[in-house]
This record gives C-alpha cells, structure tokens and sequence, in this order.
C-alpha cells in the first residue's frame, strides 16, 4: 500500500459529515427542559471539547491571528455556557445565583483596591 493510498483512506470523510457533527453537538450543548438529566454529561463533553480547542491553540496548528482570535472568542462563550451548567448543577439555583453576585462583587472590590495601590 502506498503512501497516496493511505492519505486517501485517511482523508475519507467529507465536509458535510464534520458540519453534521457540529450540529449535533450544537444541538446537545443547548440549555433545554431536560437539562437536569443529561447536565453531567453536558458539562463532560463540554469540558473535553474545551480541552481540544485548548490544545489546537497552544499547538500553533492554527496560525491566522483572525482564525485564532474567532476561536478564543467562541471558547469564551462555550466558558460561559459551561458556567451555567455548572450553576444549574445546584439544588438552589436562585441561591447559586446569590452566592455568584456576592462573591463576583467581592472580586471587584478587591480588584479596585489594589489598582489604587498600584498606581
């Protein structure tokens, strides 16, 4: 077997079956009724595809700046997505959410108090 044929045999599947892959991960990282069934699951497969798109950037496979930055911009929102999950994890979500506010003002505060000390 040559070299040609197995890049042929390698390079079998077609840009359809990726963009249908896409879709339906797409579709399973939504936020829907029956999240509370399937949220591990979610936050696994979320988390794994994070991890990929992490690797794919730190390796320099993808070299455009534009390319890299569309992606970091997507990861950052796929962050906050599994931010949510995350949140939708607990037993109390209106609780979850009180706890986040006070604990994200808190970071502010301690954030504003040492830019004064800097400057």
């Amino acid at each position: 077997m040559s070299i040609h044929n197995l890049i042929q045999q390698g390079n079998s599947f077609s840009k359809s079956e990726i963009q249908q892959t896409s879709e339906q991960l797409h579709q399973l990282l939504q936020i829907d009724e029956t999240i509370r069934e399937s949220l591990d699951v979610k936050i696994e497969v979320l988390g794994l595809y994070l991890d990929t798109w992490h690797k794919i950037l730190y390796s320099d496979l993808i070299t455009e700046k534009k390319q890299r930055v569309a992606i970091m911009k997507t990861i950052t929102k796929l962050k906050m997505q599994q931010e949510i999950f995350q949140l939708l994890q607990n037993e109390n979500v209106e609780e979850a959410l009180k706890n986040l506010k006070a604990s994200a003002e808190r970071f502010g505060k301690k954030a504003q108090s040492s830019v004064r000390k800097i400057s």
